[in-house]
């Protein structure tokens, strides 16, 4: 028989084995979303709302994406002189370990989010883009969408931990907030 140190990193160990890897604790990732909720404080109704839900992801087909469905009102414009804070708690032992990941802007939140992450830039703000446009500005209004694809793709992040994680992303301008929105998802292996 076998030592259970031996198998272990037999299983791990790329070279004399005729089959892939087994890495369980961090990778190549998709993320998926399991729910979304707006947490704006109460009695105050913040200048971005949204009202959004997604089709359940098959873990039979990881390749087809989510589908998005629902709106969201913008009463003022977001630039880069706004500021911003992502805040991912992750679970662990039954509980949220909050603030495992904390990444703030002090400025160019526009920008910041058409790098980070191309793919939700695309989908909401890319079509009202207008040529010419000096600077990164998210316009006001109204915008709906039915059954659009959403895939969350981080290029700058390509590597993280498996896992299940709540993400709370607010954005703000001289001290008033703007936008406030939570939503949970697994990080689970991407698949070739």
């Amino acid at each position: 028989m076998l030592p259970p140190t031996l198998v272990v990193l037999a299983l791990m160990s790329h070279s004399g084995i005729l089959g892939k890897a087994i890495n369980s604790i961090m990778g190549p990732y998709i993320f998926y979303l399991e729910r979304m909720y707006a947490c704006e404080p109460q009695k105050q109704a913040l200048p971005w709302r949204w009202y959004f839900r997604t089709t359940r992801f098959n873990p039979y087909k990881p390749r087809e994406p989510q589908l998005l469905t629902g709106n969201m009102t913008g009463d003022a414009a977001v630039d880069d002189s706004c500021s911003g804070k992502i805040k991912a708690a992750v679970w662990s032992n039954n509980q949220w370990k909050e603030n495992a990941f904390v990444f703030a802007f002090k400025n160019r939140v526009c920008t910041s989010l058409k790098e980070n992450v191309p793919s939700v830039w695309d989908l909401f703000f890319k079509s009202r883009e207008e040529k010419g446009d000096v600077g990164c500005t998210i316009k006001t209004g109204f915008y709906e969408y039915d059954n659009v694809p959403l895939r969350l793709v981080f290029p700058k992040v390509p590597v993280l931990t498996y896992g299940r994680y709540r993400v709370t992303v607010t954005a703000s301008k001289a001290g008033d907030l703007y936008h406030c929105m939570e939503a949970e998802g697994r990080v689970t292996p991407k698949v070739n």
